[in-house]
């Protein structure tokens, strides 16, 4: 959380072409026109920026200050600080949630993901493709598509 905070007003600079490379597989498998949609871990907003079109756009994450970077971009969304491993909505809530390069940094991956699960019909998620967290999502779900230096998943209920 310290790290994000204290990156918050360089994070764009340091990770921006990544995650607009992500985006070009991810946006063949993301249709938000008419749904109601969460991103979680949205960081400055970067994905964010890309979900415009849902009916309702809610983004969330963790680090006061990211969501702070987020909103002064005057994206159309209501941006809350919240914890990936407790969301604070209904069950079912959303048509789809969706989830991009947040998942190694949490302790539980899997307990995000079942939250995400929770409040959502459709969900689509990345992780790193590196290190310990990859390697417990894998054994749970399966390998996941490649999405640059990610894996993408798709859950559906």
């Amino acid at each position: 959380m310290d790290y994000y905070n204290h990156i918050s007003k360089g994070y764009e600079e340091l990770y921006r072409e990544e995650q607009e490379e992500k985006w070009e597989v991810l946006k063949d498998y993301v249709d938000v026109r008419g749904k109601k949609v969460l991103e979680v871990g949205c960081g400055t907003g970067i994905i964010t920026e890309k979900l415009q079109e849902a009916k309702e756009l809610t983004a969330v994450d963790k680090s006061r200050k990211m969501i702070e970077v987020a909103r002064e971009k005057g994206i159309n969304a209501k941006f809350l600080v919240a914890d990936a491993t407790k969301l604070p909505f209904k069950d079912d809530e959303f048509d789809l949630v969706i989830s991009v390069t947040m998942l190694q940094d949490l302790e539980d991956p899997l307990k995000a993901i079942e939250e995400m699960r929770r409040v959502g019909r459709k969900v689509i998620f990345t992780c790193l493709a590196k290190g310990e967290r990859v390697k417990l999502i894998r054994e749970k779900y399966g390998k996941g598509i490649p999405c640059g230096k990610d894996e993408l998943w798709i859950i559906f209920k």
